[in-house]
């Protein structure tokens, strides 16, 4: 008996010794090759049995602390300066376990997030997934201060994480590791560390294709008594099920609202869906292809030759994959629609039947009402997939090639508010969802500021975005304890349609009228992050000029990454001059003409080639069109045109995508898109 129990105390103080020992560890964000921010205390957090004295020695610095009842301890070293040397670190508890972490270098430190764009590696072996000369760069990338770490990608809700999904490995750039790094980030932190003669480190926190309500944390949405986000949250404890009826219920009253948005406009569309209508003067479009830039409502018609061989029989009309939503008329009557609440309706096949009855000998009519909702829009699918068919598809008419259209409104997202989410399992939508899981872990790291590229994924809700984006850079100061933090942002790039294998033609972008003035999400979201340079030390790069029509993801990712690190000298190392892109400030119409003045233009323009292009210029009639340039006084800009008698607006860049910008202030940064014509929510 005494045996017994001497082998169950034995094997219980084992077990009790066991469990000690495991507590005892540094927060997992630390690791070998980390840098630390200069200039301001180090912190190092870690976790160890309550009462326990903790021992750290650092740069021949050695501080103590004793474990609280949470368990935790911080040990505090003095500031440091950043003196290229590598450190070791050693943390002890009072019975001598040690943590030794290597090769840590005082530096510059930037939190690195977003979505794709962000993520976008400098080089890897997938197409379109790389940037430009990217394995060239990589291989020369011998640059021992420059420090990268992945944070892992991780979705929680309710709780905010004090660790990262997997431990933090720092990394040292090399050719043999630089290429798997986000690209933007690795010029930023290059570029930098070429300036400034100190090391740099990166933490890398982006995730593709994600909002910006996920990087947000809870409490500050229900400290901006934010209605929208707080309902949300509500939804987080529903079932699946009950979720999904909470969202068809809300998506349902929201395009009531959309379509009802403009009724005096759809009242006077009400027989562009009949046989007889006469088309003639609309507009022509080839088909499949965009027809939307913006939340707006479209119809489209093609009138066709029905052979003998098909009349009298039940027709199959397919018109490929319509983003987002349609009503399909055949002669007047309604054959087929995809509504809001049809899963996936923005990729989903159109296939209709036409009832024998409704099938003409010669001339018939197809006409459809299409719904952007959001982002561009338009038929998508590939051209053998529009056309008409008999059941038995022996007999076939090809739809593909040139429609009439005419837009029915435009919706003022301003009045009817941002397309509801689905609230689904893949949780990426869900609010604070990423900041609890990858950024919060990190607010204990101190930082110089962050670098933030995104807004492809908030483009169709731009209004909101323009609440949510000073909210995220004002919850993150917090975070961090650091009012002032400088946040730097990149401006979205010109793109039209993300299809990078499928390169049509180049020139594309030029038959969207109103040429620089066809306003779509993208040209929105711009204008936002443009607005938000108000809030006090903020930055932008813009990257109009650096796009690509066919492709998201631009590849010329070195400028970009530069632009970002020259506002960051000006608003953290005091940099004179201009390290950014000339805004719009003011304009004065001058009879016929409109005069436009700068802000970041104090040296004067430059440009390549004989004229100035991107601009427009447009009357209160509506009437827009493509402007003469001239420089005036060095820093002012004369736009006119000899069509537009009475100008009252100018739009610059302000579409989803052009070519041929070539307008830069004399420090080399592109001029910012813009319109004069902002709205209310903007200027607020």
């Amino acid at each position: 008996m005494k045996l017994k129990f001497l082998i169950v105390f034995a094997v219980f103080v084992f077990l009790s010794s066991f469990d000690v020992m495991a507590e005892f560890a540094l927060r997992n964000i630390y690791s070998d090759n980390m840098v630390l921010q200069r200039d301001v205390p180090i912190k190092i957090y870690g976790y160890a049995a309550v009462g326990e004295k903790i021992t750290g020695e650092f740069a021949g610095q050695k501080v103590e602390t004793i474990v609280g009842k949470s368990g935790e301890f911080v040990l505090i070293f003095p500031k440091m300066p950043a003196d290229g040397k590598a450190y070791t670190l050693k943390i002890t508890d009072s019975r001598n376990h040690e943590i030794k972490l290597k090769n840590i270098l005082i530096g510059e430190v930037y939190f690195a997030s977003g979505q794709s764009n962000m993520e976008m590696p400098l080089w890897s072996n997938q197409a379109f997934w790389r940037s430009f000369k990217g394995d060239e760069e990589a291989a020369k990338a011998d640059l021992p201060q420059i420090r990268f770490v992945k944070v892992a990608r991780k979705v929680l809700h309710g709780e905010e994480a004090d660790r990262v999904e997997k431990d933090a490995i720092w990394e040292v750039i090399s050719p043999e590791t630089a290429a798997s790094y986000s690209a933007t980030a690795y010029y930023f932190a290059k570029t930098l560390h070429q300036k400034l003669k100190v090391p740099v480190g990166i933490i890398q926190c982006p995730w593709s294709g994600t909002l910006i309500e996920p990087w947000i944390s809870k409490d500050a949405f229900f400290a901006a008594d934010d209605k929208i986000a707080i309902e949300e949250f509500v939804n987080y404890d529903l079932s699946k099920e009950e979720r999904e009826v909470s969202y068809l219920k809300s998506v349902k009253i929201w395009a009531a609202k959309f379509h009802n948005s403009n009724l005096e406009a759809t009242k006077k569309s009400a027989d562009w869906k009949n046989f007889d209508f006469d088309d003639r003067n609309w507009d022509v479009v080839n088909l499949p292809g965009l027809i939307a830039n913006q939340p707006d409502i479209n119809w489209v018609r093609k009138t066709v030759e029905i052979p003998d061989e098909m009349v009298g029989k039940d027709l199959i009309l397919n018109l490929g994959p319509i983003d987002d939503c349609d009503d399909t008329y055949f002669n007047g009557v309604k054959v087929g629609s995809i509504e809001i609440t049809h899963n996936e309706y923005w990729q989903t096949l159109r296939v209709y039947k036409i009832p024998a009855e409704l099938v003409k000998k010669g001339k018939n009519v197809i006409a459809s009402r299409v719904y952007n909702y959001l982002g561009a829009g338009g038929f998508n699918g590939h051209s053998s997939l529009m056309k008409i068919t008999t059941a038995d598809k022996l007999n076939s008419i090809d739809l593909s090639g040139e429609w009439r259209i005419k837009q029915e409104f435009v919706a003022d997202m301003a009045k009817i508010g941002s397309r509801p989410q689905p609230l689904n399992d893949a949780q990426l939508r869900w609010n604070s969802t990423l900041y609890n899981g990858m950024v919060n872990p990190w607010t204990v790291y101190p930082i110089r500021g962050v670098i933030w590229y995104q807004g492809c994924a908030n483009s169709g809700a731009y209004v909101r975005y323009m609440k949510l984006f000073p909210m995220l850079i004002n919850n993150w100061r917090d975070r961090w304890n650091n009012p002032q933090m400088p946040f730097i942002f990149v401006q979205l790039s010109a793109f039209r349609k993300h299809v990078p294998d499928q390169r049509v033609d180049e020139n594309a972008w030029m038959q969207v009228k109103p040429l620089y003035a066809s306003a779509d999400g993208f040209s929105y979201i711009r204008e936002v992050q443009e607005a938000t340079l108000r809030v006090p030390f903020t930055g932008m790069a813009v990257s109009m000029d650096r796009g690509d029509q066919y492709d998201i993801h631009p590849a010329n990712k070195a400028e970009i990454g530069e632009r970002l690190a020259m506002e960051a000298m000006r608003l953290s190392f005091g940099a004179k001059g201009i390290t950014a892109s000339p805004y719009y400030k003011s304009m004065k119409i001058e009879g016929d003409k409109i005069r436009l003045s700068f802000i970041n233009a104090d040296n004067g323009f430059t440009f390549d080639g004989n004229k100035i292009n991107g601009f427009a210029i447009g009357d209160d009639a509506g009437n827009w069109q493509v402007a003469e340039v001239k420089i005036v006084n060095g820093n002012d800009l004369i736009v006119s045109s000899p069509l537009i008698k009475k100008p009252t607006k100018v739009r610059y860049a302000f579409c989803a995508f052009a070519d041929n910008l070539n307008l830069y202030n004399k420090e080399g940064f592109p001029v910012c898109p813009f319109r004069t014509d902002k709205p209310d929510y903007l200027l607020k």
